[in-house]
């Protein structure tokens, strides 16, 4: 993580623009929004699961495939928003 931070931060000054502080700026977002992002997709889960434990149980589904289920669907539409793959 130090080392994508450092990189960015010498792309800003050795060469200034729109793409290196775009880069800088997402890198951040990344680093910061992610977990951020993360943890209330993990309450929320959590919240969910506990509600309708049973329906879950019979369906074989655990809070682990939920949230990554959830954290797929979610992390698809960020990057879809921003235009990338």
């Amino acid at each position: 993580m130090f080392s994508v931070i450092a990189t960015d931060l010498v792309n800003v000054f050795v060469n200034p623009g729109l793409p290196s502080l775009i880069a800088f700026f997402v890198d951040i977002a990344h680093f910061v929004g992610m977990p951020i992002l993360a943890g209330f997709v993990g309450a929320s889960v959590f919240v969910n699961y506990e509600i309708d434990t049973l329906t879950y149980n019979h369906a074989k589904l655990t809070q682990d495939d939920l949230n990554e289920s959830t954290m797929i669907f979610v992390k698809d539409a960020i990057y879809t928003a921003i235009g990338r793959p």
